[in-house]
């Protein structure tokens, strides 16, 4: 395509300007003429051949006045761009009224004179587009061969044609913004009033005839007149179109006209079913000629197939119907709309029937293809979750069949997308869908999900079930691969078996959701079959989430304290450990309880409540003490990648009104890996504060030496594992040992977990630890307990 060359005329006595419009339009593959012009050479130059100006003020003299004779010569819709300093800006009124159309204040870059000048093109295009449609408005309006006009709401004319102005004898001034007994000279009026109102009101296109005086003599006019709306919907006033039919008086020359302005094929015929008359678009849409049709009947052609029954339909019930019918035209079925109504003379009696066709073939491929695309998967072709609903509930609705239903999720698809990118993804998706629609093609197969599929047997045997179900974990395993690296795909497919078709749809999907979720529970890459027990484990689960939203307010939630001695049984310590007391859950581990509470993001508003009750706990054990007893508090990995961790953990101290030195803090090597380096500097900060920070757990994680050198550590704790251990093998022994030495080579105390007996206890005394937690001392106490050690 061609774009139109820019000329630029640039005023400046510098070519800075010029530089920065070198390249700027050659993504718009647009040329630039740059002739730099001064004040002096100016004067005698015809700048109407430049469709841009460009004025540097600071670089001219008597910029006003050159503004003023550039504007004088040229075109008012050419813009003209000054570039000022700020110290101008007072002069800048006295521009505009010289005749500029926009300006851009110094010091500016590139881009933002780039912008300032395509916004000012934006607009002159907008303005020509905005004339070219007037003037094809214009063109279309005056070469109309009938009289056209709008009206306002008031019935004022707005604009008229050719043709109306030469029939009344007024130019557009004097008819402009007057009604029709002004312009009619008050031969005719209110009945046009009349119908404004009813196409206006009514919102309907209306015809009727009229006898116009004009400079014409009387004319008899067909006039069409129909409501002008905005783009709100609103009436805003009419439009009218009014042929000279004055040659064409007689009713059926009239009736001719009509049918052959409508835009749909007309047909009329007597009671008998002999067509009568019929208009162009009838004829072309039926393949026809005039001689073909009129006096004959429609039995006797194409479009005999239930034209009987349609008639006899009309002259049974005296009233109109709408029928759907197909039809072959030349080879092609078409299908059409047919409205037809009875046809009455002045004694109201029925004496034939009048009817319109409209080709609706396309709009019904077009609303199929929409229908597909509906319940189409987009990207794999499949069909989507909005098709899985019809399925269930339209298509087997009324069968009352048992169905097998099978949900499925992909295995490691996440961690596909992460590293391979969204786009193999979609490929791998693509991918297993062809072979889930392969391996499943006698039944419905569905993509419900990301990477959620349902495939629906309505009739299986276990038998071809079980083998279908082995087919696919084996099929369905897909290695994909980037260089050397590489990822594994496999399902995990939850089974509900011998649903009925017309059950709630919900149901189903809920009990298969439940499936795969086992499924995954369970290892992945496997089948679960719906039990009635999974949903007993899925309502124990509900119940268990809301129990323990409501733990806090219901006072369930409580500490036990673990005491940490000195190998000579010193109190030096407690472990605070979270308790939930409630009687429905003695039985499920503490694990999986803190587990769930970081599952459902409480575990702030937990954290706050533990750590709130320790501090208290922590100031009362501590009145009057020389030597502070620490109460240590576990941090979990949610709760320190909390960007306000530091600052919402000083907030509880503050609230406790609690003194650090009482405070520690166990954080497991796992937890600090998360993000190493912004963990470091949150541990730091609240070590800094006379918090004791504990490495808990140490051995059973990375166990790097360079982190725990940079690590701002009090203690090292060692795993329980590791002491049950030593009484199983020496190496066991050499690890504690080790442990020990390095942790004090570093000038760190160690404390050892899960001390038992007594001789786990004389091995970990000789090897110098300096603090001991286990049942050999004490399990975690109650808190009244606790306080008795003190005393």
């Amino acid at each position: 395509m061609e774009y139109k060359k820019i000329r630029f005329l640039i005023l400046s006595k510098t070519n800075e300007i010029e530089r920065m419009l070198d390249d700027l339009f050659i993504e718009h593959q647009e040329q630039i003429s740059l002739n730099c012009k001064t004040y002096q050479n100016i004067r005698n130059h015809d700048v109407k051949e430049y469709d841009f100006i460009i004025i540097d003020n600071s670089e001219l003299d008597d910029s006003i006045e050159m503004i003023r004779q550039i504007r004088h010569q040229m075109n008012q819709n050419i813009p003209i761009l000054m570039c000022i300093n700020q110290e101008f800006m007072q002069k800048l009124n006295d521009c505009i009224e010289a005749g500029i159309s926009d300006y851009i204040v110094k010091p500016y870059t590139k881009e933002m004179l780039k912008l300032r000048i395509q916004n000012n093109l934006n607009l002159i295009d907008a303005f020509k587009m905005s004339k070219n449609k007037e003037l094809q408005f214009d063109a279309l309006l005056n070469n109309t061969p009938y009289m056209a006009w709008f009206k306002d709401k008031e019935s004022h004319y707005i604009t008229v044609n050719r043709e109306f102005r030469e029939h009344s004898g007024k130019d557009d001034e004097t008819i402009h913004g007057r009604d029709d007994q002004f312009v009619w000279d008050g031969q005719i009026g209110d009945r046009c009033r009349e119908f404004d109102l009813i196409v206006m009101n009514e919102r309907r296109q209306i015809m009727f005839d009229e006898i116009i005086p004009g400079k014409k003599g009387y004319r008899q006019f067909n006039i069409y007149k129909a409501p002008v709306m905005d783009e709100m919907g609103d009436v805003i006033g009419t439009i009218g179109i009014a042929r000279d039919i004055t040659e064409l008086r007689n009713k059926d020359t009239k009736l001719s006209i009509i049918l052959e302005n409508i835009p749909f094929a007309v047909f009329l015929k007597d009671m008998n079913g002999i067509y009568i008359d019929v208009n162009t678009n009838f004829l072309n849409l039926c393949q026809l000629t005039r001689d073909e049709i009129i006096g004959r009947t429609c039995y006797q052609h194409a479009l005999s197939e239930g034209c009987i029954e349609e008639d006899h339909l009309i002259m049974d019930t005296l009233e109109s119907q709408v029928f759907i019918r197909k039809i072959m035209i030349e080879g092609n079925e078409r299908t059409l709309e047919i409205y037809k109504a009875p046809v009455f003379d002045i004694q109201k009696q029925m004496i034939g029937i009048v009817g319109v066709m409209k080709d609706i073939t396309d709009i019904i491929q077009t609303q199929e293809h929409i229908k597909t695309l509906a319940y189409t998967d987009f990207l794999t072709s499949l069909q989507n979750r909005r098709s899985l609903y019809h399925y269930l509930e339209n298509d087997l609705a009324n069968k009352n069949i048992p169905l097998t239903v099978l949900f499925i999720d992909l295995d490691n698809f996440k961690k596909l997308n992460d590293s391979f990118g969204h786009h193999v993804g979609d490929k791998a998706l693509v991918h297993i869908a062809e072979k889930l629609a392969n391996i499943c093609d006698d039944a419905f197969v569905a993509r419900v999900g990301g990477d959620e599929f349902v495939v629906i047997w309505e009739q299986i045997s276990d038998e071809i079930l079980t083998q279908k179900l082995d087919l696919l974990l084996n099929e369905m395993r897909t290695e994909f691969s980037r260089g050397e690296y590489a990822n594994i795909v496999s399902v995990s497919i939850g089974v509900v078996r011998n649903e009925c078709s017309s059950g709630d749809v919900e149901t189903i999907l809920l009990k298969g959701d439940l499936a795969v979720y086992k499924a995954k529970e369970k290892g992945k890459n496997q089948y679960v079959i719906y039990t009635d027990d999974l949903e007993r484990e899925r309502l124990f689960n509900l119940q268990m989430e809301y129990d323990l939203r409501h733990s806090i307010q219901n006072k369930e939630i409580n500490l036990f304290y673990q005491p940490q001695y000195t190998v000579d049984k010193e109190l030096v310590g407690f472990e605070a450990l979270f308790r939930w007391n409630h009687p429905r859950y003695k039985h499920i581990p503490v694990i999986e309880i803190i587990r769930l509470i970081e599952e459902l993001r409480l575990i702030e508003e937990v954290s706050a409540y533990v750590c709130l009750q320790a501090f208290e706990f922590a100031n009362e054990i501590n009145q009057n003490r020389k030597n502070p007893i620490v109460v240590s508090i576990n941090i979990s990995a949610l709760q320190i990648m909390n960007d306000n961790f530091v600052d919402n953990f000083k907030s509880l101290i503050k609230q406790a009104n609690v003194n650090p030195n009482y405070i520690g803090i166990e954080i497991t090597e796992t937890v600090l890996m998360q993000n190493i380096n912004e963990n470091i500097k949150k541990i730091r900060e609240l070590k800094d504060l006379g918090i004791t920070i504990s490495l808990d757990d140490f051995g059973t994680g990375y166990s790097s030496l360079n982190y725990l050198i940079n690590l701002p550590l009090s203690k090292v704790k060692i795993d329980r594992s590791f002491i049950k251990g030593m009484g199983k093998q020496d190496e066991f022994k050499s690890l504690v040992r080790l442990i020990i030495d390095i942790a004090h080579s570093l000038q760190l105390p160690v404390i050892s977990e899960g001390v038992e007996n007594e001789e786990e206890l004389e091995i970990l005394k000789q090897m110098d630890i300096d603090n001991i937690q286990g049942y050999y001392f004490s399990k975690p106490i109650s808190k009244e307990d606790a306080l008795l050690l003190i005393k």
